[in-house]
């Protein structure tokens, strides 16, 4: 049994008090997470959960929270896009020691979006760390973890631009030539 270390982004009702969940996530068996509690109508559970693998403890911590809430919608599994610090905590170093590691290879993955900080989907990172021979500690439970939210939040936002956009067809075409 391994630990993942894992986060859930949900939607919850805008007019319900978000601590009225804490009794219901934890009979629900979500005795594993921490609760937050940010912009009012959302609400991210950060879990560590122990299982054999990477979805086995997902999809048992949404199972749990939807049976604890079944009008929670959810919208976003973390970590999957990341930026220096959370690759520091991840590598359990500075994060100056990551920027180091950013600006001098050039063969470090690009960045999805680069602004003052650089954010890079964390799989293409963690791929690139164990190609490196960098250290990190249970790098195949982290390769699990963003592996699966990246699979996840991707099936995610393909559907909502496929329903609202209908670009599916031009999009492959320019792909898939």
């Amino acid at each position: 049994m391994n630990e993942y270390d894992f986060a859930l982004v949900l939607k919850v009702p805008f007019d319900v008090d978000p601590e009225t969940y804490i009794d219901p996530l934890f009979e629900a068996g979500c005795d594993d997470c921490s609760q937050h509690f940010g912009k009012r109508g959302y609400l991210e559970l950060d879990f560590i959960r122990e299982a054999t693998n990477a979805s086995e403890a997902i999809t048992s911590a949404i199972r749990n929270v939807r049976s604890a809430i079944p009008e929670a919608e959810l919208l976003h599994i973390a970590p999957d896009i990341v930026g220096v610090s959370e690759i520091g905590q991840i590598m359990q170093c500075s994060r100056q020691y990551v920027q180091q590691i950013v600006n001098s290879s050039p063969t470090f993955p690009i960045a999805i979006h680069n602004n003052n900080k650089g954010l890079w989907h964390l799989i293409d990172v963690l791929k690139w760390l164990k190609d490196n021979n960098k250290r990190v500690n249970d790098i195949t439970v982290w390769l699990e973890i963003a592996a699966f939210a990246r699979t996840y939040n991707n099936a995610r936002n393909h559907q909502n631009i496929v329903n609202e956009y209908q670009y599916e067809s031009e999009v492959k075409e320019l792909i898939y030539g």
